[in-house]
């Protein structure tokens, strides 16, 4: 684990200081680790950040795409745009193959808890009317629920409830990935 020091004076003592999931993407980014160092530390809650305080530090920038949180704008150079953080960039590229990886394991789920059930509350967003389907074909016929349990329905209804679609998706695009769907249910509530 990589650690940086806080100065101190002859009052304090200097400590040591985890870093944070958009250091490590900086570290990458330098090329001072490797992008499976960087999954590491994404996934390893452990010995290094975990999935939680990731998907904390991501939300501002996959969320919130025309602000950006204060303290992550120690990350953009001067004059420089979210859109050109190369930084950033790369750390939206992590939160979508984190997010594939958890939904691939979420969706084929039964219904016990999975190594990811915990953390599902923390996806601000999914992108894509093919996930949508797969949410609602794997919810079948159970009803919405909007409990912060790990259970599988309030997982799937937490993954409908963020799920967006593509912005050259619609309608058509829907037809066509409903075609063949005979698990979903016909009349909304």
């Amino acid at each position: 684990m990589f650690f940086y020091f806080q100065s101190g004076n002859q009052f304090y003592k200097t400590d040591l200081f985890p870093l944070s999931f958009l250091d490590y993407v900086k570290a990458y980014d330098r090329k001072l680790i490797s992008l499976d160092h960087l999954y590491q530390a994404a996934f390893d809650g452990k010995h290094y950040i975990g999935l939680n305080h990731t998907f904390c530090e991501l939300q501002p920038i996959i969320c919130y795409p025309e602000s950006l949180a204060k303290p992550k704008s120690c990350y953009l150079k001067e004059k420089e745009t979210k859109k050109d953080s190369a930084i950033l960039q790369i750390a939206q590229e992590i939160y979508w193959n984190i997010v594939e990886i958890i939904l691939q394991v979420e969706l084929k789920r039964s219904e016990t808890c999975t190594q990811f059930s915990y953390v599902i509350d923390s996806i601000c967003k999914i992108r894509g009317a093919a996930y949508l389907i797969e949410i609602l074909t794997a919810l079948g016929n159970d009803t919405f629920s909007y409990n912060r349990y790990e259970d599988k329905v309030s997982c799937l209804s937490h993954l409908l409830l963020v799920s967006e679609p593509l912005l050259e998706e619609n309608g058509t695009t829907l037809k066509k990935l409903l075609k063949g769907k005979k698990n979903l249910r016909k009349t909304p509530y």
